[in-house]
């Protein structure tokens, strides 16, 4: 373990559309034909922000990145 909570980390939101006690069976549920698209969006805009995550380093992935709409569950790069 690195011994400390004071690194920066991607953070992706799932949102709230689940029955209460149900996170688990909505992220490792199956996705039905209507969520496809949306799931398929969301893991490029994903990739992007790793990439640039990786390759420009935070501060700038940080800037990049919180301008963009993830939509529901929205995805951000914290520093906290």
């Amino acid at each position: 373990t690195l011994g400390t909570t004071a690194y920066p980390r991607l953070r992706f939101g799932i949102g709230g559309n689940y029955p209460k006690g149900g996170q688990v069976d909505f992220v490792l549920g199956k996705w039905d034909a209507a969520e496809l698209p949306v799931v398929r969006e969301k893991i490029a805009a994903s990739t992007e922000v790793i990439e640039s995550f990786a390759v420009r380093g935070l501060a700038i992935a940080m800037n990049h990145v919180n301008k963009l709409d993830f939509g529901p569950g929205d995805s951000k790069i914290t520093n906290d």
